[in-house]
């Protein structure tokens, strides 16, 4: 029995990243609840792929920002900011991220915020910014040092509970395709250092 909820849990954790952005990009939403579910509701996103998506604990909710069409020209870009609470919820904070696609997001359990980096603006420009959610609004950091501008369509980012750092690896750099730990390994915590592993993943991104 423990096998196969092993097993279960491991087949689900391999097809949600593959589900979840056709999904978004036919504007569906999907609850699992041993099958799944698709609730009736009053509001929800627009239909997008490439959308920043992470559970925030503070505040009990998932935190959806923005999205695109993928490469597909003409570019579009969102910078809406949703909340999934039993249901959709499109908030208006005072500050936010321009619209963007495939950004970089975690939860940061010792700042009780969502940090958001880097993703692909209206131009399909690749963005070096960094942004936290605290549950009301977002706000733009200055670290004395980031990591390079990408673009990260898969997940990317997490939280490593042992070092107590978020932790951003892979994505897409300029000109130079998938990036490797030689520049993609990066502490995102209060302060943003270069981490250099003696071994890590080979270059991944998309």
């Amino acid at each position: 029995m423990k096998t196969f909820a092993g097993l279960l849990v491991l087949v689900i954790s391999m097809l949600v990243p593959i589900l979840a952005p056709a999904m978004l990009a036919q504007g569906q939403t999907r609850r699992y609840e041993l099958s799944w579910v698709e609730p009736q509701l009053p509001s929800v996103p627009s239909a997008r792929c490439c959308a920043a998506l992470a559970y925030d604990k503070a505040a009990q909710s998932m935190l959806l920002f923005g999205g695109g069409n993928g490469g597909i020209s003409p570019y579009v870009r969102y910078g809406d900011t949703w909340i999934w609470k039993n249901g959709w919820f499109q908030l208006s904070p005072t500050t936010s991220p321009s619209a963007r696609q495939a950004s970089a997001t975690a939860y940061d359990p010792t700042t009780g915020t969502v940090v958001l980096f880097g993703g692909a603006d209206i131009n399909n420009t690749l963005l070096a910014e960094t942004w936290t959610w605290d549950g009301v609004t977002w706000t733009q950091q200055s670290p004395q040092v980031s990591p390079p501008a990408r673009a990260c369509a898969t997940q990317s980012m997490t939280y490593d509970a042992a070092t107590g750092s978020v932790v951003l690896f892979g994505c897409r750099w300029p000109s130079r395709g998938y990036l490797g730990v030689e520049r993609a390994s990066e502490d995102l915590g209060p302060a943003i250092s270069r981490v250099q592993p003696k071994s890590a993943p080979s270059a991944v991104g998309v």
